[in-house]
């Protein structure tokens, strides 16, 4: 039997122990927002983050609305999971032969991140004539190579 490895350790997580007298099945940081609204001036909203322990610290990939209200995706870095830096610019995608993938779709977003056997895989839902499933992958969050679409046709 094989074991599979499906992140990072961590030893890093952020924790908080329960506030004394909450019996709320869950809880929350108590310095929550933790990526507040407007975290640079040019983001409007940051929503869906999909966040992995990576390098001894966190990445996430997250849905960014600037002003227009497009989402579109876009890399936060923390070296805690508590400081989140967000990328100035959407994640950029490149083909199966490293040429760039532009996008002429009309959002991206709900993205996820699960970690097999070393690669990282990105689901995410984006538009092709409807919403469907967008698949990519990366090993070092700096290259992200677009495969095909999950779902076809029209279907989330």
């Amino acid at each position: 039997m094989r074991n599979y490895i499906l992140g990072d350790k961590l030893e890093n997580m952020p924790f908080e122990k329960r506030p004394v007298g909450d019996d709320n099945p869950v809880w929350r940081y108590s310095a929550n927002p933790i990526i507040p609204v407007n975290p640079q001036p040019d983001i409007s909203r940051v929503y869906n983050s999909a966040v992995v322990a990576f390098g001894g610290a966190f990445i996430g990939v997250f849905r960014v609305e600037k002003r227009d209200m497009t989402p579109r995706l876009y890399l936060g870095r923390s070296p805690d999971g508590i400081a989140w830096k967000i990328e100035d610019r959407p994640i950029l995608f490149t083909d199966e032969n490293g040429k760039p993938r532009t996008s002429n779709c009309a959002y991206d977003y709900d993205p996820r991140v699960t970690r097999i056997e070393g690669v990282y895989y990105i689901t995410w839902c984006t538009d092709a004539f409807g919403p469907v499933i967008a698949l990519a992958r990366t090993e070092d969050f700096k290259t992200f190579v677009k495969l095909e679409n999950a779902t076809l046709p029209c279907n989330r």
